[in-house]
């Protein structure tokens, strides 16, 4: 894998999170490319923390060859494509539909875009209150 390509795909995950990456966590195994100069730059600067797995560990990407298996056996192995363009436009409509809208077991079976608007309103709600908090002052006891 080269440096530009995991350089590259940070910053489209920034991007699809409307440019905020606050409490963005950026999972990786131990490959070098991950430790380029390019990307530790461009994590550092744009303030996505970093999760690296444990060297030799097999559960560490489990999830990435499931998503693998999932696109191949649902997605790839069913179709005949004209150009390496159309497969490329396909496969990415097939990698947004699984990233936004596919239900995921290890979500409690919620697709990304319900758990995203799950944690938004948890977030708000501990906010509020904290404010709530703050504008009665100190506790007296």
């Amino acid at each position: 894998m080269r440096n530009k390509l995991v350089s590259r795909a940070l910053r489209i995950a920034i991007e699809a999170r409307g440019r905020d990456a606050t409490e963005m966590n950026f999972h990786h195994d131990n490959g070098i490319q991950y430790l380029s100069p390019e990307f530790k730059e461009l994590r550092a600067r744009r303030g996505v923390a970093q999760s690296v797995g444990r060297r030799g560990s097999r559960h560490d990407n489990t999830a990435d060859d499931r998503f693998r298996a999932t696109l191949k056996r649902e997605f790839v192995d069913r179709f005949r494509f004209e150009s390496r363009a159309d497969a490329r436009r396909a496969i990415t409509g097939s990698i947004n539909n699984y990233n936004a809208v596919r239900r995921h077991s290890s979500d409690n079976n919620m697709s990304p875009i319900e758990w995203e608007l799950q944690f938004s309103r948890r977030r708000i709600q501990v906010e509020s209150i904290c404010v709530r908090d703050l504008e009665e002052g100190p506790i007296r006891g």
